[in-house]
């Protein structure tokens, strides 16, 4: 043993002394680079050195098989699946939604056909609980995404898709359990069994009170409709994803990578904390839980990196916070997103490109579910043309890169390793930060995530000023005219009234009496306290069955919990 360790000294002695000698040799090389080797960086300030070799992790005592370890295999940083792709490519999200349910069923059949999956682009009317008739939706209603105020528009929106073949995804966060209520008796109508329906769900409240902004409730009752749908979900449908957590909306509110991972890391260990504190079974609801991540086309080996380190702080930690008795409540699921933000206007169809190499950047980091930008995002919501234009270049990554050929290509990279360590450790001290503070929604409630997002996009966005970060088609090689796409889809205002016409026609012909009811219901259990007893889903699913909408549902929890009234941080 004292022999091999002193070979190993005497090798990594030589390996320094012949990198010496290197680097003395190129020195004139050197003074040619294109910039200073201090300016050398990422976009968010982490240097990158010139040169990476076996010296960047052995003198940090890196271990193979304890800090990388096999596919499968905790701390999984190589992949949560011994086979990584060789079995099964990632799914192919996009997402999308038209002003109208009918547009929107249009939309997503010629997506699916085109190999993708759905997920929904909700309008912002049904993402705060509010009805299309209702003053403050004026002007809002299908403007960004799909109206579905009521199970009818499900009906129409999805008539003609199979949901046992089409993997659903709902972005609508606080008006979450409503979706998920909907998606859940769509597939029971399709004669879908409870243990076979599959889909994810966006329901991660904690971001909207700390960057998004689209939250109605008070902080706790929002944290409580999320756990009611984890601990729902994963005793009566085991396949479904009832909470997508979101490391990529820091990101794209300005959080350098450290700051998105640890944030969204943290959200996610305090619905843990709260399921587990009124009882909840660690293992029944933590597989139920996917992360959404970061995979943009900038930094792109640094993307790959924080994706493999929160992979394996999420497991380490599970295991210290929670004890599980399986290593299934350890896997993290990971759903790579490109973030809108990433996309210009000038150049735009150099999308098509970022769009490609953020979809490699979320398969060379192994992620379940990737979804991608599409070129024409900047300029509106997406049109169908380039919807499908996306799916395929996610099928090109997939078909013809051989990226899923192998599990975790970028192992053993001296620089991928080194990176990987570096924000394995930034991580850890950040979350230790939090837990310090009380934890995540005491963070939220005292402003220190916003206050820290915030710092981080001003830094960055002083950067990008003095040109240290540069984006084709904005402060590089900007355009010489004002190039659009030829079509540049634009929600139809004047739908916004049929869209209006067509709920009021509902509460006419729906049985009231029995609207009426299920939301007595619904105001029963909200006021009483949380517990395995007191779950709102149920009686949530009871008045979506009964027709209710988005708004009578969601007032009705309004009369009982109040809204929340966001603080002043600065």
């Amino acid at each position: 043993m004292a022999s091999g360790k002193k070979n190993g000294e005497t090798k990594q002695g030589n390996l320094r002394s012949r990198l010496r000698d290197w680097e003395k040799k190129q020195a004139e090389a050197f003074r040619k680079e294109r910039k200073p080797e201090s300016e050398f960086v990422d976009d968010f300030g982490v240097p990158v050195k010139r040169l990476y070799t076996p010296l960047d992790v052995e003198e940090r005592g890196f271990d193979y098989v304890k800090d990388v370890g096999f596919p499968g295999e905790y701390p999984f940083v190589r992949d949560i699946r011994p086979t990584g792709y060789r079995s099964v490519s990632w799914q192919v999200g996009q997402y999308m939604g038209h002003e109208t349910p009918e547009k929107s069923n249009k939309l997503w059949k010629a997506a699916t056909a085109a190999g993708g999956a759905i997920t929904v682009a909700f309008d912002l009317v049904a993402q705060l609980g509010l009805d299309p008739d209702e003053p403050r939706a004026q002007g809002e209603v299908g403007r960004v995404g799909v109206p579905l105020y009521s199970l009818r528009d499900w009906e129409v929106a999805l008539e003609g898709i199979d949901l046992r073949k089409v993997n659903l995804s709902s972005v609508i966060n606080a008006t979450g359990m409503i979706a998920i209520a909907a998606h859940l008796i769509m597939a029971e109508r399709q004669g879908i069994a409870p243990a076979d329906v599959i889909g994810q769900c966006q329901n991660d409240i904690l971001k909207e009170h700390s960057v998004r902004g689209n939250f109605i409730f008070p902080i706790q009752h929002g944290v409580r409709l999320v756990v009611d749908c984890l601990s729902y979900c994963g005793k009566n449908v085991p396949r479904y994803v009832p909470s997508v957590i979101c490391m990529k909306h820091y990101s794209d509110s300005g959080a350098n990578r450290v700051h998105a991972a640890a944030f969204g890391l943290a959200d996610g260990f305090a619905y843990f904390q709260s399921a587990v504190d009124r009882g909840v079974d660690i293992d029944l609801i933590s597989p139920r839980v996917q992360f959404m991540v970061s995979a943009e086309h900038f930094g792109l080996f640094h993307e790959v990196a924080v994706l493999r380190a929160a992979r394996k702080v999420y497991a380490q930690e599970m295991k210290r916070r929670f004890n599980p008795d399986t290593e299934q409540a350890m896997k993290g699921r990971w759903h790579a997103v490109e973030g809108g933000t990433s996309l210009t206007r000038g150049h735009y169809l150099a999308n098509v490109a970022r769009s490609a190499m953020a979809c490699l950047a979320g398969a060379l980091g192994g992620c379940e579910r990737i979804a991608t930008r599409t070129f024409d995002e900047m300029f509106g919501i997406p049109s169908q043309e380039a919807c499908v234009t996306n799916v395929a270049v996610q099928h090109v990554v997939a078909q013809e890169t051989g990226v899923t050929d192998t599990i975790d290509p970028l192992a053993g990279s001296y620089y991928v390793e080194s990176l990987t360590l570096d924000y394995e450790e930034m991580i850890r001290k950040e979350l230790e930060t939090i837990d310090h503070l009380g934890g995540m929604v005491r963070c939220i409630q005292d402003g220190y995530v916003q206050k820290v997002v915030a710092t981080d996009y001003y830094n960055w966005y002083k950067r990008f000023q003095e040109k240290k970060v540069l984006r084709v088609g904005e402060n590089f090689l900007p355009p010489g005219e004002d190039l659009r796409p030829a079509f540049v889809y634009r929600a139809d205002p004047v739908l916004e009234a049929q869209v209006v016409e067509s709920v009021q026609r509902l509460r006419k012909e729906r049985d009231n009496a029995r609207v009426r009811r299920t939301l007595d219901e619904v105001k029963a259990a909200a006021a009483l306290p949380a517990s395995e007893g007191n779950n709102l889903l149920p009686p949530i699913m009871d008045a979506v069955r009964a027709y209710a909408t988005v708004g009578e549902i969601c007032r009705t929890l309004r009369s009982v919990w109040g809204e929340w009234k966001e603080p002043s941080v600065f």
